[in-house]
C-alpha cells in the first residue's frame, strides 16, 4: 500500500487535485508505518489516474491534496481511498505531520453541481458500458438541480475526453438531454473518427459499422425533433464520404434525403460521382433511382477467415469485412487499392505493419522476403519490390523464388489464369532489365 501526495514539481508544495496531477508516492511498511525515503514514479506514470482497472489506485490507501471537489472525492471513496482535502504546505512537512497522526483536512471545496458531477464522471474510467452505471450513480448524488445548460456543459466536457467518444451517445441517454443540430453533428464527427478513417481506410468490418449505427441512432433519438431530419441528412454525406455501407443502409431506412445539399455545397451525390468504390457507388445510385435499397448491406461483407463457423458471433463480426469492387479492377489494375488493403492485413499477421515505411532499410526488406510465405499471395511481395530501398539483389531473389527465370515469356506463362503471378513476374522482369 502507499500514500499519494499531489504536489507541484517545482515548488514541492501540496497542489490541487487533477487527474493529470503529479503524484509523490510514499510506501507503507507491513507494520503500518511509512517506510524511510520516497519513491518517485517515472515520468510516464507520474499522473494520478483513479480508475477501477488501475493498479496504482488499487494500492493507494490515502490521498493528500489541496482543493478537491466533492465529485472527485466521492470517486476516491468508491476506490476505498481516504482523502485529506484542502491541505497546504511543503510535501515533506505534510507527510511528517501525517506520520505523527496530526494531519487535519480542511473544509470542503465548494464547486457547482455540474463540476462535481463531471469530476465524478471523469474519475471512473472503465472504458465500457459499466461506466454508465457510475454516471447514473453520480446523477443521484449531484444531478438534482442540473439545468439543460448544465447537462450540455457536462456533455461537452465528456466529448473533450477523447477516450469517451465511443460512449458519449449513451451519456446523452443517461443525462436525458435533447441535443441541438450543432452539438449532435460535432459528437457524431467525434466518434466517427474513432471507428473510421483508420490508416486512411474506411471502417470495414461488420462489428464496427454496427456500433456506428447504434450510436448514430442514439444521437438521433436524443435530438430536438425539428432538427432530427437535417442531422440524418448531414450524417448521410459524411457516411458516403467514408464509405460505411451499413450506416448508409440505416440512414436510408430512416428516410435520409440522398439529394440533400448542405450549406457548404456538399452532398452524397458529390462523393458518389467521384467514388472509386463501385460497390458503394452502385448501392447509392440504385437507392437514388428507385427509392429503395439494393438488398441488405451485410450481403456486401465477406468473412476473411476460413472455418470460422464455430466461433462466437461477435468474433465472426470482427473479421467479416466489407468487400468493395474498385474501378481499377474493372480497368485491369492488379496491384491497386484493394491489393494495398490486403497487403496491410497480411502484414498484421507477420507483425510487420511498419515494413513499408520509407525508412525501412534494404537489409530488413531482404530478411522479410526470406521469412515470407508465398502461399499468402503476391500483394506483399509487390509492395516490397516497389519500395524505394529494395535492392537489386532482393528483387533477383524474389524473381527466382517465383520461378520467373523458368516461366517468363513461355506459353505456360501466357496461358496461366493467375493474373497476380504473371503481373508480379512481369514487373520484376522489367525492373531487372531497366524498363
Amino acid at each position: 500500500m502507499y500514500i499519494g501526495v499531489i504536489y507541484d514539481k517545482q515548488t514541492k508544495q501540496v497542489a490541487d487535485y487533477s487527474p493529470e496531477a503529479s503524484l509523490m508516492k510514499y510506501t507503507i511498511s507491513e507494520d503500518g508505518y511509512l517506510a524511510d525515503g520516497t519513491k518517485w514514479l517515472p515520468e510516464a506514470q507520474s499522473n494520478l489516474r483513479i480508475e477501477k482497472e488501475n493498479e496504482y489506485t488499487k494500492l493507494m490507501a490515502v490521498l493528500i491534496c489541496g482543493k478537491i471537489g466533492d465529485g472527485a472525492a466521492k470517486a476516491m471513496e468508491d476506490f476505498n481511498v481516504k482523502v485529506y482535502r484542502n491541505v497546504a504546505g511543503d510535501v515533506n512537512d505534510v507527510i511528517e505531520t501525517y506520520k505523527n497522526n496530526q494531519l487535519e483536512e480542511g473544509e470542503n471545496t465548494k464547486l457547482p453541481a455540474r463540476q462535481n458531477l463531471f469530476e465524478y464522471f471523469r474519475a471512473h474510467r472503465i472504458y465500457d458500458k459499466r461506466e454508465l452505471d457510475c454516471y447514473r450513480k453520480g446523477l443521484e448524488m449531484f444531478g438534482v438541480a442540473l439545468t439543460e445548460k448544465d447537462k450540455l456543459w457536462i456533455y461537452d466536457q465528456c466529448y473533450a475526453l477523447e477516450s469517451r467518444w465511443y460512449l458519449f451517445p449513451y451519456i446523452a441517454e443517461v443525462l436525458d438531454i435533447r441535443l441541438d443540430l450543432k452539438h449532435a453533428l460535432k459528437y457524431m464527427s467525434g466518434f466517427l473518427k474513432v471507428f473510421s478513417r483508420i490508416d486512411g481506410r474506411n471502417c470495414d468490418n461488420v462489428q464496427d459499422q454496427s456500433l456506428m449505427v447504434e450510436r448514430i441512432k442514439i444521437l438521433a433519438d436524443n435530438m430536438k425533433e425539428d432538427e432530427r431530419q437535417e442531422f440524418l441528412d448531414e450524417t448521410f454525406i459524411v457516411v458516403a464520404k467514408n464509405r460505411e455501407i451499413m450506416v448508409a443502409e440505416y440512414l436510408m431506412d430512416q428516410g435520409a434525403d440522398i439529394s440533400y445539399v448542405n450549406k457548404k455545397g456538399l452532398s452524397v451525390e458529390k462523393y458518389e460521382t467521384a467514388m472509386e468504390d463501385m460497390t458503394m457507388a452502385t448501392y447509392l445510385s440504385y437507392y437514388r433511382a428507385n427509392g429503395k435499397k439494393k438488398g441488405p448491406a451485410v450481403d456486401y461483407f465477406k468473412c476473411k477467415v476460413k472455418n470460422f463457423k464455430d466461433e462466437p458471433l461477435e468474433q465472426r463480426m470482427w473479421v467479416t469485412r466489407y468487400d468493395p469492387r474498385f474501378k481499377e479492377e474493372e480497368e485491369g489494375v492488379v496491384f491497386g487499392k484493394r491489393a494495398l488493403s490486403v497487403c496491410k492485413e497480411i502484414l498484421k499477421d507477420y507483425e510487420k505493419t511498419g515494413i513499408l515505411k520509407k525508412t525501412t532499410k534494404a537489409e530488413e526488406l531482404d530478411a522479410f522476403v526470406e521469412e515470407y510465405n508465398w502461399d499468402d499471395g503476391f500483394e506483399v511481395p509487390h509492395f516490397l519490390a516497389v519500395h524505394p530501398n529494395c535492392s537489386r539483389e532482393t528483387k533477383e531473389k524474389m524473381y527466382e523464388l517465383v520461378e520467373g527465370n523458368s516461366f517468363y515469356g513461355t506459353k505456360d506463362f501466357e496461358d496461366s489464369d493467375d493474373e497476380q503471378w504473371k503481373a508480379f513476374i512481369s514487373e520484376l522482369h522489367d525492373m531487372l532489365n531497366g524498363k
